[in-house]
């Protein structure tokens, strides 16, 4: 009877085991997911943002928007687009992610994608 027993206790400690590590694996994959959607829905946020603000600043002076050619950094804060960067932005510039602007004059309308 004791060995029997012993085998139930083994049996309901190996089953336990088995719930607490399942539990784990879904928490820790929850957390996972909730912060690759918090990553996610900020950079959605960063780029309407940067959007927003060439959208501004072409609306502003295109004169001198129609001239702006390349790669530029947006900085979290920037109106302006200031320089060109001849290597585009390698580093974070808006909290952790790289916020970047490419213009290509003629775009579209000479058939370039």
């Amino acid at each position: 009877m004791k060995g029997q027993t012993l085998i139930e206790a083994l049996a309901a400690l190996g089953i336990i085991s088995i719930v607490i590590t399942a539990i784990s694996v879904a928490v820790t994959a929850a957390l996972s997911n909730a912060k690759y959607n918090q990553n996610e829905t900020l950079a959605t946020k960063y780029a309407q943002q940067g959007s927003e603000i060439v959208n501004q600043i072409r609306d502003d002076n295109y004169n001198t928007f129609a001239t702006d050619s390349g790669d530029y950094c947006l900085n979290d804060g920037q109106t302006t687009l200031g320089s060109a960067s001849p290597g585009g932005c390698t580093s974070p510039n808006i909290g952790s992610f790289i916020r970047s602007v490419h213009i290509v004059q003629g775009g579209c309308g000479n058939g370039v994608a």
